[in-house]
């Protein structure tokens, strides 16, 4: 019996010290070729690549000098940076009007979505999705604002669909009406970045919807949850 005992005691020490090993493969520390330290990052989303050979890791920093920036870091499996890279948008809000807020890898590109109010004029430009696509090799395929001249549309997520497509949700605010209600919005994208359809879910009496989260479903539908206070 204390042979027994002592057998499992070993066993579960080698599987225990395996599992901290497994689960902790790697840190890295990533300081950008670009980086100054008097710039603010934050908000860092991670993507894995399909084939699982590496992250995509999307953020964005504030150059404290009028402007907000997207940026993205590679890393291999190991977690050694293939590339950091720094993106100038054009044109760029002095005060700050530009937020992550979902991205997606799949196994040949990255998409990242943004709240932006650079459209325009600084103070003109209501917030708007603006999505930007990419290779898995940091090269811009396409970008993509999707504002309206007086709505604003607060985009919450992006998700990529079986057509080669994208689909952007969120919460569209009539700042014209006297009562403020949101409305769920759905904005259908082709591979090219260009608008197929889109629709808002409203009831401006009674209800407010916001669009939060969003699958498809296997036979091309789309399930979509919110909230409705």
């Amino acid at each position: 019996m204390k042979k027994y005992f002592l057998l499992l005691i070993t066993m579960f020490t080698v599987i225990y010290a395996f599992s901290q090993v497994k689960h902790n493969k790697f840190s890295t520390k990533i300081k950008h070729a670009q980086f100054n330290p008097s710039f603010q990052f934050d908000a860092t989303i991670i993507g894995e690549i399909d084939d699982q050979s590496g992250y995509m890791l999307t953020s964005q920093y504030d150059d404290q000098s009028g402007g907000i920036h997207p940026t993205v870091v590679k890393l291999d499996v190991d977690g050694n940076i293939v590339f950091d890279s720094i993106y100038e948008f054009v044109p760029n809000n002095g005060l700050g009007g530009l937020q992550i807020i979902d991205a997606k890898t799949s196994l040949t590109h990255h998409v990242m979505l943004y709240e932006s109010s650079s459209h325009g004029p600084v103070g003109e430009s209501p917030p708007a999705p603006y999505v930007v696509k990419m290779d898995v090799n940091g090269t811009i395929d396409w970008q993509v604002g999707l504002q309206d001249d007086t709505l604003e549309l607060h985009p919450h997520r992006i998700i990529h669909t079986q057509d080669g497509g994208y689909v952007v949700i969120g919460a569209m605010w009539d700042v014209s009406l006297i009562q403020h209600k949101p409305a769920g919005f759905m904005i259908k994208l082709d591979g090219n970045g260009n608008i197929l359809w889109d629709s808002l879910y409203r009831d401006t009496d009674t209800l407010s919807f916001e669009f939060n989260a969003i699958v498809e479903t296997p036979d091309g539908g789309l399930l979509v949850a919110g909230i409705a206070p």
